[in-house]
């Protein structure tokens, strides 16, 4: 069996459906309801010892994905930060070693890296820019403090991930595109990420699941495509996809500047995660932003029709 926390939302959505359809058992431990409904899922908090207990039973993988992951939340309220993604995976981490759980998967974050010069490596010494950051470096650090020898740990350090159903960057400029509005860019542009769809972040996780041996955790994974992006050129791949899109003029758009908690670039070296999971992603830039493209249209159409 497979626990999925935090299996209603975003990666944990898609994630749950994918094992579903290769015919695995799978539960998912979520407050929320969204993109998974399917039968193996259990509505509870992973604060919630009672609900641990009862998701852990017959488990012998988890992926942790369940976290307050919103930069400017963590930033607001970083005590319910710390007592949801440092506490909540601590507890977990507890609850599988006492459930005889073989595997936990951590997903952890590039925002461990903050401000450290690109691309990043993780041998590199984290520099949490962000409460959020520090909260996922913290929860890297009580796994590996908390699981005994018998649990396998692992954390898969997500870059910046988009596809169907996410709230980020490239969901914001394909509704900006087929609204026709300029499409705000802090720093006019100027900073880079790493983007990787969601399916390969579900591959890669897959293959985590998979993996034969053991990781000798805590074993700590780039997960990205290893290519940085400027988020100006972000908007010329989106606009191939919108007629038009490319020709709206920013010039009266205000052009913030980054937050406090942002970073100007971001991106993943993936040599790790070749070596050891023999994984790459696949899907390029162009073809995950026609399908986001096309998903937000849909989305579009429908709620005008």
């Amino acid at each position: 069996m497979i626990l999925v926390t935090g299996g209603a939302g975003f990666i944990g959505g898609h994630l749950a459906e994918a094992l579903t359809k290769e015919g695995r058992p799978v539960r998912v431990l979520d407050e929320r309801g969204s993109l998974f409904s399917g039968p193996g899922r259990y509505v509870g908090s992973i604060l919630s010892p009672t609900a641990v207990e009862v998701a852990m039973a017959e488990v012998d993988t988890v992926v942790h994905l369940a976290d307050l992951n919103n930069l400017g939340s963590c930033a607001e309220d970083p005590v319910k930060a710390v007592e949801v993604n440092v506490g909540g995976t601590a507890a977990l981490v507890k609850a599988a070693a006492q459930a005889g759980v073989k595997r936990f998967i951590l997903a952890s974050s590039a925002s461990v890296y903050g401000e450290l010069p690109a691309p990043h490596r993780e041998i590199d010494t984290p520099e949490p820019a962000s409460v959020y950051g520090a909260s996922k470096l913290s929860a890297e650090m009580v796994m590996r403090c908390v699981a005994p020898p018998s649990l396998d740990t692992i954390a898969l350090r997500l870059f910046n991930v988009y596809g169907p159903g996410s709230k980020g960057v490239v969901s914001t400029f394909a509704q900006a595109a087929l609204a026709g509005t300029p499409l705000p860019m802090k720093e006019g542009g100027a900073p880079t990420r790493d983007f990787i769809h969601v399916r390969d972040v579900v591959r890669a996780f897959i293959a985590c699941i998979d993996h034969r041996f053991p990781l000798y955790g805590p074993e700590k994974i780039n997960i990205g495509r290893g290519v940085a992006t400027s988020i100006g050129a972000l908007r010329f791949v989106v606009g191939a996809f919108v007629p038009g899109a490319a020709d709206i003029e920013n010039v009266d758009v205000e052009q913030p500047p980054l937050g406090p908690e942002e970073v100007l670039h971001s991106h993943a070296t993936t040599e790790r995660a070749e070596a050891i999971l023999n994984f790459r992603a696949e899907v390029s830039l162009r073809e995950g932003v026609e399908e986001q493209v096309a998903y937000e249209k849909k989305l579009r159409e429908a709620s005008s029709g």
